[in-house]
């Protein structure tokens, strides 16, 4: 299977998605899968060795500036290499880039959540641009981290009961 991981936070970055990223990539690579993972390269020169691919983006620690950068390169990979099984944002930073993609209804696609995406997307300047892309629509599989989580999601956005599936590594 080819799986795509897109995610914000990743080696050399410190943090829990950073790790939760890693930890996937590493798993899926270890079961026999062909693994790339799209990140930012915060700067750093060096090339690490990993035994699964690493597109690096110019940029650091996500902030409003980049979603632009994050569509792009997530439409230009689609027209690249569009034969992935599964694409997986692995944080809210590229939900939107993946909804805006073809990857969407020609692909399995997977976004995960981790707990402040329930509030943080809940407000008007994130719900609306969600609310227009018929973002909870079903297009994609919804995983969250925990129970909490996922009845945070479903309550906040009046999703059915069996719309988000919790998963944890």
């Amino acid at each position: 299977m080819k799986i795509l991981i897109l995610s914000s936070e990743f080696h050399p970055f410190r943090g829990g998605i950073a790790t939760y990223a890693m930890e996937m990539a590493k798993a899926a690579s270890e079961a026999g899968h062909r693994v790339t993972v799209v990140a930012a390269d915060y700067g750093a020169a060096r090339q690490e060795t990993f035994p699964f691919r690493i597109i690096r983006y110019r940029g650091g620690q996500h902030s409003a500036h980049e979603l632009p950068r994050k569509i792009a390169r997530v439409r230009r990979l689609m027209w690249e290499e569009p034969d992935f099984d599964v694409v997986h944002a692995a944080d809210w930073p590229f939900h939107i880039p993946l909804a805006l993609s073809h990857y969407r209804g020609s692909t399995r696609c997977i976004v995960s959540f981790h707990g402040t995406e329930a509030s943080f997307m809940q407000h008007p300047k994130r719900a609306l641009p969600l609310r227009l892309l018929r973002f909870w629509s079903g297009w994609a599989e919804y995983v969250a981290n925990s129970a909490d989580t996922a009845t945070r999601l479903r309550d906040a956005f009046r999703l059915a009961p069996d719309a988000v599936r919790v998963t944890r590594l």
